[in-house]
């Protein structure tokens, strides 16, 4: 099973890369401790890397396709366990960034209202 995760895993970056996201997924792992937020997995530092990422691929991408590729990634991530809480909290922050980018004109936009809903 650990063999068909790295593959798959594999696969995907090879995928990411050729739809020019790599630079998106960069920073948006490092955003998070740039601006002083912690709590890597599961935590607000998650959820904030979430928000950014889908945020950015909606804005290059629009939301149809942002969707379908941070969706595609969750059930990729979790090839073998069922839907639980961690899925369902990722693929909410994933939302939470589409619907930022659609009222949001910047990405430091997007993220300071991020950051203030982090903070509720």
């Amino acid at each position: 099973m650990d063999d068909i995760v790295r593959t798959v895993r594999k696969y995907e970056g090879q995928l990411a890369d050729k739809l020019g996201l790599l630079d998106t997924i960069k920073y948006q792992n490092r955003r998070p401790q740039e601006l002083g937020v912690t709590g890597e997995h599961n935590g607000q530092a998650d959820a904030l890397r979430h928000i950014i990422g889908s945020a950015q691929y909606a804005r290059d991408y629009g939301p149809t396709l942002a969707n379908i590729f941070t969706t595609g990634h969750e059930y990729l991530f979790y090839p073998f366990e069922p839907h639980g809480a961690a899925m369902d909290m990722d693929l909410h922050n994933n939302a939470i960034g589409r619907d930022l980018a659609s009222k949001y004109k910047t990405q430091a936009e997007v993220e300071q209202a991020a950051l203030e809903l982090l903070r509720q």
